[in-house]
């Protein structure tokens, strides 16, 4: 699938080996064909679906979490957009997973608040949800400084004043 469900999916089964309680929570549309994933049956009771809920339903439950993916294939758009979801769980305090992309390694300090993983690694994924079960103090601290990036960088006021910079260069352009 364009969001990695393979590939969480395949890193779940791993990391389950380790830690067989592990869970993933999965808001949005269930995908068609679940059984067809490989892994799947071997992960079926660790993945918890929600279906489509209100935001405010999908955040309550993501801040009960030890982190949140936004794992990616490069598909479409989705190597020239951040998913919004990334500054979602930032606000949230979750340390992040996203793909390699080249445009999300232009995140400033992004290795304080998240991991850079291949949609197609579930062995380095799987090693990331492992470090994130076995060092929950850092995971947390990194939660944090994600908060923090949020409140003081990547928020609307902050891209407003980004945007009417623009605005001004552009009418100086056309003047």
């Amino acid at each position: 699938t364009d969001r990695a469900l393979d590939t969480v999916v395949a890193a779940l089964a791993l990391a389950k080996t380790q830690y067989p309680t592990i869970r993933l929570h999965l808001f949005g549309q269930i995908p068609a064909q679940l059984e067809n994933i490989p892994h799947y049956f071997e992960v079926k009771e660790n993945l918890i679906f929600y279906g489509y809920q209100s935001q405010e339903t999908a955040f309550q439950k993501a801040q009960t979490c030890r982190a949140g993916i936004a794992l990616l294939k490069p598909v479409g758009d989705y190597l020239d957009s951040y998913p919004s979801k990334l500054f979602d769980y930032m606000a949230l305090g979750l340390p992040v997973i996203v793909s390699n992309f080249p445009l999300y390694q232009t995140l400033t300090n992004f290795k304080d608040y998240g991991f850079y993983t291949s949609p197609y690694d579930e062995k380095q994924l799987a090693e990331i949800l492992i470090w994130l079960i076995e060092h929950p103090d850092k995971a947390q601290k990194m939660g944090k400084n994600g908060r923090q990036s949020v409140e003081n960088q990547y928020n609307w006021p902050a891209e407003a004043t980004k945007l009417l910079a623009l605005y001004e260069k552009l009418i100086i352009a056309f003047d």
